[in-house]
């Protein structure tokens, strides 16, 4: 099976957050992402992704309990995201956005202009088994998860 995954056609879980900004004319802006505010969840990782190739398609994959929270710094991304409830495709353009992901969400990013740089940050460090790569595991487990309900 392709590492894609069909969801139901209403949103998911994921949220879209404006991030705070301080503007100042002479020396720019500062752009601001604070837990709990923004991110809601404990920083343990930072991830920051650049020199990247135009329609480079990253993730297609999901994670079983680590949260993520996506800001694309400079150039833009499109995020295609599956859970339980739906599927929704963000775009992301400004620092002054980021997408929440929360657990047991299947992930797709498109990068869609050259020199993109985007900041991943997440609630735990890399674990290997905390990664579901295949699509046809992820479906089960939501369906696992639905019957449960979870």
């Amino acid at each position: 099976m392709s590492n894609t995954v069909q969801g139901p056609k209403h949103p998911c879980r994921a949220t879209v957050v404006e991030l705070a900004e301080i503007k100042d004319p002479v020396r720019g802006t500062l752009g601001i992402a604070e837990t709990p505010t923004h991110v809601p969840f404990a920083i343990r990782r930072v991830l920051t992704h650049y020199d990247l190739p135009l329609n480079d398609r990253r993730g297609n994959h999901a994670h079983r309990e680590l949260e993520e929270f996506i800001i694309c710094i400079k150039g833009s991304i499109e995020v295609e995201l599956c859970d339980a409830q739906g599927m929704q495709t963000f775009y992301l353009e400004t620092p002054r956005k980021g997408v929440y992901v929360p657990p047991l969400t299947w992930i797709t990013v498109t990068v869609t202009a050259l020199e993109t740089i985007c900041v991943v940050m997440t609630s735990a460090n890399y674990e290997p088994d905390e990664y579901i790569h295949d699509a046809a595991e992820f479906e089960a487990l939501l369906t696992q998860s639905q019957e449960s309900g979870d």
